[in-house]
């Protein structure tokens, strides 16, 4: 989803059903799908980095949301969700 301006209160729901889920797969790399490789950790790493900013930027009224910086931030944790997936089947040859 793309936010705009004015961030409504559907958006901030929207906004922290995709913290939420950041954050699940975020648990789910650590305990279940654990970096194996530098360039996985690297991957993990810049994900947990990404996810904090996502968040910190929410944690603001709504009239105040860098909407653009939110939009960026979730296009990245987006990426490099899939960047992790990509490399762990890279690594298990399928």
């Amino acid at each position: 989803m793309r936010y705009q301006r004015p961030f409504t209160l559907a958006q901030r729901q929207q906004a922290i059903t995709a913290c939420r889920a950041f954050r699940a797969q975020l648990s789910t790399i650590r305990s279940r799908y654990r970096p194996s490789t530098p360039e996985q950790r690297d991957v993990a790493r810049q994900l947990r980095r990404i996810v904090e900013d996502f968040i910190a930027a929410l944690r603001v009224p709504d009239a105040k949301v860098d909407v653009k910086r939110v939009n960026e931030l979730r296009e990245l944790a987006d990426e490099l969700g899939v960047e992790y997936a990509a490399l762990r089947l890279r690594q298990s040859g399928r």
